[in-house]
């Protein structure tokens, strides 16, 4: 199982800009160091129509906001030319949020899904902002759908976005896990960790 793998529904601050500080302290310790000494691949391929790619500028912000330097975060388009020796520079791998399809299809067709699991195998933390976090999953639409195959990353799948009520669902054999916009899944050494702020 891999770990270091942090999916939240709607990344590190609420709507009004206060930091969801369970995740923030999650984050931190998979980084292992100072958040001003992290290199942040960045990978924005989901956002492509207009409101996910204003929500670029949030993600950016919040990353800001905990102390990553700008010079530090590096945007990485799907595709483009990037030899292993330099994605392992890098300690996280952010993907932000859009349109899950589309970001799948990207990954899957550019080849990177393979660069993940390296990555993920080097000890790099994987950071999934709703559709992010979606492809995290064995799939992200009909389970055994081979079209809409996702990473497979983790045992479950996730919905994101869910009203307050609505916790975990597991009438499957594998569940199904509903994040509101103040939760995150994470997965680490100890298992699977359900944060809440």
């Amino acid at each position: 199982m891999s770990k270091n793998i942090l999916l939240t529904s709607a990344g590190f601050e609420d709507d009004d800009g206060r930091p969801k500080y369970n995740i923030i302290k999650c984050f931190r310790k998979m980084l292992g160091k100072p958040f001003e000494d992290a290199r942040v691949l960045f990978i924005p391929t989901a956002a492509n129509f207009e409101e996910a790619r204003k929500m670029l500028l949030v993600c950016r912000s919040e990353l800001l906001h905990l102390g990553i330097l700008p010079e530090h975060i590096t945007d990485y388009e799907l595709g483009a030319p990037l030899k292993e020796e330099d994605a392992m520079a890098y300690d996280v791998l952010y993907f932000a949020g859009g349109s899950t399809e589309y970001l799948l299809q990207r990954i899957k067709e550019s080849g990177f899904e393979l660069m993940i699991r390296k990555m993920l195998d080097a000890g790099k933390v994987y950071i999934g902002v709703s559709a992010g976090s979606i492809i995290a999953t064995p799939n992200i639409a009909v389970p055994g759908d081979e079209s809409t195959e996702g990473l497979g990353l983790i045992k479950a799948y996730i919905k994101v976005h869910c009203p307050e009520h609505r916790q975990l669902v597991s009438e499957e054999a594998i569940p199904t896990i509903c994040l509101t916009d103040q939760q995150a899944l994470a997965v680490t050494e100890d298992g699977y960790i359900l944060l809440e702020d």
